[in-house]
């Protein structure tokens, strides 16, 4: 795993699967699947501010308003299929879309500003070849959806108790990232006072990470944030999800089969100033078989799910790995 400060990379999977999912439909049931609700609980380690654009006046200080749920802090639904489908598409063998291959000239605290580019053989990678469709569609898109392919997971908004409430907390303006930042580069020289750079290769898919540096001009900003320890609860709604497909879910939630493959996640802004890390404390599933029949909540049936994954061809072994060791400690 490539990391820098504020960031790391998750590595890319040498192929992508693409095949024919017959349980990607909602027009019927298919055997050996499950429909129904994963009830998500989870604990926040760090404050969480999920912008809504707005701001508020208030003792002389602006202040940007984070989500509320039923007029309490909450994680939009939205926000946390975000979340969800970066972390699946980077345990599984699945596309990316593809990065800008250019990015406007960015000034620097060290010189010159810098314009950079993707080279062809960045951008030659499988993940960015061809894309999904119903008929062809890589893990996460036939999961999680694509152009013309409904998802068959929809994550409902977490909200917290009926005692809780925002603090207010000092977060520093950020910027977007830097295209040579990515991937390994090599400079093309200085014309125009800008100095060219081109990126040769990609590290991976970008995760942010860790206390990251405070770019020049970047103003503290008071905004609203959901406080460390709080909890919150959400739901998962599934259909025609496979016994793989559960267990690579509760993977890219942070709950792998053991504590080894265990970990956080980052959800809204400041993820790389020490905001948004959340961890899943709980799950309870309220699901039926292609059958109708409701399986029972068991550790067994979990370690079913986690088993499945496991052995799924989907899986991208390295990636899950990188995945689970990003938020350690204080990051």
């Amino acid at each position: 795993m490539t990391q820098h400060p504020g960031y790391a990379f998750v590595p890319f999977p040498d192929s992508v699967r693409r095949i024919r999912r017959n349980e990607a439909v909602w027009h019927r049931r298919y055997e050996n699947t499950y429909a129904g609700f994963l009830h998500i609980t989870l604990r926040t380690e760090q404050p969480v501010h999920v912008g809504t654009g707005r701001v508020v006046l208030s003792e002389n200080r602006l202040i940007r308003h984070s989500a509320q749920v039923l007029g309490r802090p909450g994680i939009p639904g939205s926000t946390m299929k975000g979340v969800l489908r970066s972390r699946y598409e980077a345990i599984t063998k699945s596309c990316a879309p593809s990065p800008p291959q250019r990015q406007r000239p960015m000034p620097s605290n060290s010189g010159p500003k810098r314009a950079a580019h993707l080279s062809r053989k960045a951008l030659d990678l499988a993940v960015f070849r061809g894309s999904c469709s119903p008929n062809s569609a890589c893990p996460a898109c036939a999961l999680l959806g694509v152009m013309s392919l409904r998802s068959r997971v929809t994550v409902r908004d977490f909200v917290a108790g009926p005692k809780s409430s925002f603090v207010i907390a000092q977060l520093h303006e950020q910027f977007e990232p830097r295209l040579h930042h990515v991937g390994k580069r090599r400079s093309l020289g200085q014309s125009d006072d800008k100095l060219h750079i081109e990126v040769t290769s990609l590290h991976g898919r970008k995760f942010a990470v860790g206390m990251g540096p405070v770019g020049d001009g970047a103003r503290p900003q008071s905004v609203e944030a959901i406080p460390p320890e709080t909890t919150l609860s959400g739901i998962l709604s599934v259909f025609n999800v496979t016994d793989a497909e559960l267990g690579g879910l509760l993977s890219a939630l942070g709950r792998g089969p053991d504590r080894t493959a265990r970990s956080a996640l980052k959800v809204g802004a400041g993820k790389g100033r020490r905001f948004g890390r959340v961890r899943v404390t709980g799950v309870t599933c309220e699901l039926r078989n292609y059958r109708g029949e409701r399986v029972n909540d068991t550790l067994e049936i979990e370690q079913r799910w986690h088993d499945a994954f496991a052995s799924s061809p989907d899986r991208f072994e390295d990636g899950e790995g990188a995945l689970h060791m990003l938020h350690p400690g204080e990051c």
